[in-house]
């Protein structure tokens, strides 16, 4: 899925994300800018296009972009808070701090930004809602990838969409 042939094919993709990164920079000389912003946005915008291509453009990449930062932010900081669970095990299943009640919610979050990627990107293939494809689909990344290999996998391990969602859940944790 990730071989070198398919991240050459993808080359043009990181190619655009960055040049576009620039071509902002460049057109703000003189200007105050968040450096940090602009590389968050960055990598999240090559990551994206690597994992389903231009599914989403303009205003809907950066609305997915800040939300999607958000939700990273709220885990980064639910993550490097001390818990009391973790130094007394015993007290775990009460969940005094809440701490699991909020990472279930930004799973939830998660969730709801990959199935809005999914559906833009079956919308975009021509899928219809009872699952069947109206064209073929070129596997040009890795989202297309998934979606090819749940519609045709082997039917002794299937892939649901449910193993779709958490496939680009590990390759995001990994990314960002």
């Amino acid at each position: 899925m990730l071989s070198t042939a398919t991240l050459d094919s993808l080359y043009p993709l990181r190619s655009r994300e960055v040049r576009n990164t620039v071509e902002y920079i460049y057109s703000r000389a003189g200007s105050p800018i968040n450096v940090g912003d602009q590389l968050f946005l960055t990598v999240f915008n090559v990551v994206t296009s690597m994992l389903w291509g231009g599914t989403v453009q303009g205003k809907d990449r950066a609305s997915l972009g800040a939300e999607f930062r958000g939700v990273v932010a709220e885990m980064t900081e639910l993550l490097s808070k001390p818990n009391v669970s973790d130094f007394f095990p015993g007290l775990a299943r009460f969940d005094l701090q809440g701490v699991v009640k909020k990472m279930r919610g930004l799973a939830v979050k998660f969730e709801q930004i990959f199935e809005k990627m999914i559906d833009k990107r079956l919308e975009a293939d021509g899928k219809g809602s009872d699952g069947a494809r109206s064209g073929s689909m070129e596997c040009e990344d890795f989202l297309g990838f998934l979606l090819k290999l749940k519609d045709e996998g082997d039917p002794k391990t299937p892939l649901t969409m449910t193993h779709v969602k958490a496939l680009l859940m590990v390759c995001f944790s990994t990314k960002t």
